[in-house]
């Protein structure tokens, strides 16, 4: 339970953590209600302020091995992160989220190839109400308000260096 500015937050969440032998996994599923009154200060003769009702929904599914000594991704990693939120009452909000991560077995333990997608879809008509975004988008580029974003991307990852130096004791 959060108040905060005229918005009231109240949720519930499931942590679930199974880990057996050298894999491991966590399911989180949460639905929080947000329910506020939007004051524009300093006040605009035109614009009136309003309240607005929406419930947000988030289911995190993740499953790996556990990492090796110097290994910066665990291979096959997978992650997946669905987020779904839509208006009670009121203003109309719509927001529909996905994003997933694919941690695949590169040359060497310590490099990395990881494979990255995500999905979003909003509503951006007059009148209705944008959330903030957890979409990242594509690296170097500004954001974009679109209806629909998608974005995939692939990083090979490795180390120029592995300092390996005791100082001290």
């Amino acid at each position: 339970l959060k108040v905060l500015n005229n918005t009231v937050r109240a949720g519930v969440a499931l942590p679930l953590y199974y880990s057996s032998g050298v894999f491991q996994q966590a399911v989180n599923l949460s639905s929080t209600y947000n329910s506020g009154i939007s004051k524009i200060r300093p006040e605009i003769e035109t614009e009136d302020d309003f309240s607005f009702n929406y419930v947000s929904h988030r289911a995190i599914l993740i499953n790996s091995r556990r990492r090796a000594y110097r290994q910066p991704m665990p291979t096959w990693g997978q992650r997946a992160d669905i987020v779904y939120a839509h208006e009670v009452t009121g203003v109309p909000i719509s927001q529909f989220y996905v994003s997933t991560d694919l941690a695949l077995p590169s040359f060497r333990a310590s490099h990395y190839l990881l494979v990255q997608g995500e999905f979003l879809r909003q509503d951006i008509r007059e009148g209705s109400i944008q959330l903030s975004s957890p979409y990242r988008g594509a690296r170097g580029f500004e954001d974009f308000i679109g209806k629909i974003q998608y974005s995939a991307a692939i990083t090979y990852g490795f180390p120029i260096a592995y300092p390996d130096i005791g100082i001290g004791n």
